[in-house]
């Protein structure tokens, strides 16, 4: 398997880990994104300057849940007000 494809097994922890409404969506975004583009890039076009919380939250736990990038001590996921 390729390093940077994101298993079914992440996404279904990914799945239980946010409730969403939508997850499916961002989650395909997210795998999408990351098994198409450089790490770095997605870090700090997506992590770094973020306009989707969600979008930044599954993108974080996938790279953190497959140690895809290892620098990535200062981020912590956003809560998201109801």
């Amino acid at each position: 398997m390729d390093s940077k494809t994101i298993s079914n097994s992440s996404k279904k922890r990914c799945r239980e880990f946010f409730g969403y409404k939508g997850i499916g969506k961002l989650i395909e975004s997210a795998s999408s994104l990351i098994e198409n583009n450089n790490i770095e890039t997605i870090v700090s076009e997506f992590l770094c300057d973020y306009d989707n919380v969600e979008l930044y939250n599954v993108l974080l736990f996938f790279i953190r849940d497959n140690n895809l990038y290892n620098k990535l001590d200062n981020f912590d996921y956003i809560e998201i007000e109801s």
